[in-house]
């Protein structure tokens, strides 16, 4: 990507910069939280392939109104990526399995593929660090509303929680003062060095 970010392209036309904005945005709109293991050729090429979105928008549209077609061509790209990550990402990927030309789908670990689920709320969770202890969120419905709430599942492995209950080798222990009403809520971070499990349980969002 970084052949597009040369200032070179700020002498490009309109219509050229306008493509190529709107398809990088979409682009992190489609793949934000599952692009880390994405190359440059990657990035380049599927924001690429979203700018032509906005260059058949803008093919279409009245170019001597840019103050109306940018916008227009900008939102619409956008709203692809989004679409794409929403509903297009899944029917893509039945539609291989369906036919039968492949069971793989890209995801490059099995962390990836659980950070990035959206149909399913975190409900709980419990952290087995290596030096022995668990970490759990036995409930996370009240943190939901909460900064970084109700838990942040980092691309690398590392994780903040809000913790309810310790335990270790002198038993288990409730953390009365996650929750506190004069100094507020109080989150743990654990680098992915210091993880040996993760159990994660989830609802469907409607059943939430």
């Amino acid at each position: 990507m970084n052949g597009l970010l040369d200032t070179k392209w700020l002498l490009a036309t309109w219509q050229l910069q306008v493509a190529l904005g709107s398809g990088y945005t979409a682009y992190m709109v489609a793949y934000t939280g599952v692009r880390a293991h994405h190359q440059a050729i990657d990035t380049t090429f599927r924001a690429l392939a979203y700018g032509l979105v906005a260059t058949a928008i803008l093919l279409v549209l009245p170019v001597n109104r840019p103050l109306i077609v940018i916008p227009v061509a900008f939102v619409s790209t956008v709203f692809v990526g989004a679409l794409w990550r929403r509903i297009g990402m899944r029917l893509w990927n039945w539609l291989l399995r369906w036919s039968e030309l492949t069971w793989g789908d890209d995801t490059p670990s099995a962390w990836a593929r659980m950070i990035s689920d959206q149909d399913h709320f975190v409900t709980q969770i419990i952290v087995q660090t290596k030096d022995g202890r668990r970490l759990r969120c036995m409930d996370t419905r009240p943190f939901a509303g909460l900064p970084l709430g109700p838990a942040v599942l980092g691309t690398n492995g590392d994780i903040v929680l809000y913790v309810t209950h310790t335990l270790d080798g002198s038993g288990e222990r409730e953390m009365k003062h996650t929750l506190d009403e004069h100094h507020g809520a109080m989150a743990t971070y654990l680098p992915a060095g210091e993880i040996r499990q993760v159990m994660i349980r989830r609802k469907p969002r409607k059943t939430r």
